[in-house]
């Protein structure tokens, strides 16, 4: 259990501290359904739309890890890579009561993708699981905006033409 109260807790520590710096990051995916709308999906990437500069969105993402010294967790940003597709990151962490057993460590995986269309946002009142953090406010894709976006695979006209095709 307390593996999974550090994993949950990190992730709120994350996005406050990101959200205490800025807004020009937008909050997507499954674990923003999950924490933002109380969705039952699980999930651990915290996925991001937002600037284009890549060199910005490094500093930012350092100094949010550096932040969590202030809730007690000792962190880095591992693994990070840059394509065509964005930026892609993983802070590793050891929990706020490390103790050197593997039970009290882990790691959010990141990923920012640039915004290249405009996508219906809005700005949500986060109020974490714990009494960890107070409640801050992010930017997040809406609930049709997400939905579009994991539909959009079956949407698009070469991919309806291959379900045509294979009888689905």
């Amino acid at each position: 259990m307390l593996r999974s109260r550090n994993a949950i807790t990190s992730r709120h520590v994350l996005l406050f501290l990101l959200y205490t710096r800025t807004q020009a990051f937008i909050f997507k995916g499954g674990t923003a359904l999950r924490i933002v709308y109380r969705g039952n999906r699980y999930s651990e990437d915290l996925d991001f739309n937002g600037p284009e500069e890549i060199d910005p969105i490094k500093e930012t993402w350092s100094e949010v890890t550096r932040g969590l010294d202030d809730f007690g967790m000792r962190a880095e940003n591992r693994n990070d890579w840059t394509s065509e597709h964005g930026y892609s990151f993983d802070v590793s962490y050891q929990g706020p009561l490390y103790d050197g057993r593997e039970a009290q460590q882990g790691q959010n995986p990141g990923r920012h993708q640039p915004a290249r269309r405009n996508v219906a946002t809005r700005r949500e009142l986060v109020s974490p699981e714990y009494d960890d953090l107070r409640t801050f406010m992010l930017t997040v894709l809406t609930p049709s905006s997400s939905l579009q976006k994991r539909c959009g695979f079956f949407w698009s006209a070469e991919n309806r033409a291959m379900l045509m095709t294979c009888g689905c």
